[in-house]
């Protein structure tokens, strides 16, 4: 008897299955934009693609397009963006400048996409009064503390620049305009070695890309990725164009006070 319940059981939970096979989502085909426009940089790159189905097989390939038609201005020039490779674009001649205010107009089968952008000026943020907060719990732990101020307006992300290479650390924002922000930790001793602090300065529709970047997605996650992030591409598409400067400081971490917590 007992066999017989079960196998009334699966019969019934067999008849409870649906198939997607043949189920249909609505999809609309935008066009998918990322760069970011940084103050000093020559020959901008941009990657356009467009989006892909959510049912069925795709590759990364699948959203390449090449014939998009695209432009930046900042109201007085206007560099044409020309095809390269894969979902690559490149604005010749183009020079990022602090404080300017630029727009990408995209058009592609009749779709059409904008989105805008300003480099946030590299006055935007301070980091002053720094000082080590010791953690002599288990083992030594120094974390790098400075009072900031800045902008709400923008994202900052701090980093240590060690032979070239920018080391990034943590974000924040600044609601309250002034904050005591850790920038970073060591561990064991502190001596009087040099800390180079380089800051990135973004424009706020970066938040959550900066939020969901260690998940192994690639700049055409809008395309593949499906993350649920803020854009600030409007129109027909999806993506960020956005305005990025940095700020830097040097530390000698020997001449900080140390408070023990």
């Amino acid at each position: 008897m007992k066999y017989l319940y079960l196998i009334i059981l699966l019969i019934s939970i067999s008849a409870c299955e649906k198939t997607l096979d043949d189920a249909v989502i609505p999809y609309v085909e935008q066009l998918v934009i990322f760069s970011m426009v940084e103050a000093g940089s020559y020959d901008l790159e941009v990657n356009i693609s467009k989006t892909l189905p959510v049912l069925g097989s795709s590759t990364e390939e699948d959203s390449y397009i090449h014939d998009v038609k695209a432009y930046i201005t900042d109201g007085t020039n206007r560099w044409d963006l020309v095809y390269l490779f894969q979902n690559k674009y490149r604005a010749t001649g183009f020079e990022g400048v602090a404080g300017k205010t630029y727009t990408i107009v995209a058009e592609w089968k009749g779709k059409k996409a904008t989105a805008q952008t300003t480099i946030p000026p590299s006055d935007v943020i301070n980091i002053s009064s720094y000082y080590l907060i010791a953690n002599n719990r288990d083992w030594v732990t120094y974390y790098l503390m400075g009072h900031c101020e800045g902008s709400s307006d923008y994202v900052y992300q701090t980093g240590q620049v060690n032979y070239d290479y920018y080391y990034s650390n943590r974000y924040f924002t600044l609601p309250r305009g002034k904050s005591v922000v850790q920038i970073d930790d060591f561990w064991g001793y502190v001596g009087d070695e040099t800390y180079y602090l380089k800051v990135q300065i973004t424009d706020i529709a970066y938040f959550d890309f900066l939020d969901n970047s260690n998940n192994g997605n690639d700049f055409d996650f809008f395309s593949i990725g499906g993350l649920n992030v803020d854009w600030n591409v409007q129109g027909d598409g999806i993506g960020m164009f956005v305005g990025r400067n940095y700020w830097q400081d040097t530390i000698h971490l020997g001449d900080l006070q140390v408070v023990n917590n």
